[in-house]
């Protein structure tokens, strides 16, 4: 793995160890200037269409949380990767708010951690490394790593459902026993959003 993905998935892994504490994701992502810079621009951009103005990374943790602030923080490292096209990116979005959507449509009970697996389902096509090997060094539960590399379990089950819509493979739509069109609405709602979302990225 090249030097600069290995940096990428270091910074993923300290994003998302559980054990951190605010002070120490606002000293990670202020260490960074050019990451920094892009964060508040994005969560100043009309898509979050804030009341006031975010100004701060400590401002922004304390606005959005610390687990909404690892997704974006991580969208944003992955989107850095410029060798890759932007439909990698398109589609890492359209699977995780797709996640979630039928992750809540279930009443699941922690639909983030099915956000995360739609937004880092796309991992391995932009690092060029099997996932496998990705998920040794990222500090995620053990539902999340199946999800990713078996497409195991439950959240396992909603990737499986999103890639089979995306891909147009109607037979393999399937999920809890959720009606197809309903999947279907959730999914448009998914572009839209994610459309969104990549425009201020």
């Amino acid at each position: 793995m090249p030097d600069d993905h290995v940096a990428v998935v270091h910074l993923l892994a300290a994003l998302n160890d559980s054990s951190a504490t605010i002070e120490d994701i606002d000293a990670l992502v202020s260490a960074d200037v050019s990451l920094s810079y892009r964060l508040l621009r994005y969560f100043n951009s009309a898509f979050f269409a804030l009341p006031q103005k975010v100004d701060s990374i400590r401002r922004a943790l304390i606005f959005f949380g610390v687990d909404l602030l690892r997704q974006w923080v991580s969208l944003l490292v992955m989107a850095n990767i410029s060798t890759k096209p932007k439909v990698l990116m398109q589609n890492a979005l359209v699977r995780a708010r797709m996640c979630a959507e039928l992750a809540k449509l279930m009443n699941r009970p922690d639909p983030d951690s099915y956000f995360t697996v739609g937004l880092f389902s796309v991992l391995d096509a932009l690092l060029d490394t099997p996932m496998a090997v990705i998920v040794e060094s990222l500090p995620l539960s053990v539902e999340i790593v199946d999800a990713l590399v078996n497409h195991s379990g439950d959240r396992g089950a909603a990737l499986c459902c999103v890639c089979a819509y995306e891909r147009g493979q109607w037979a393999k739509v399937a999920y809890a026993g959720v009606d197809r069109a309903v999947i279907g609405q959730a999914y448009l709602r998914s572009i839209e959003w994610a459309f969104d979302a990549a425009s201020g990225l």
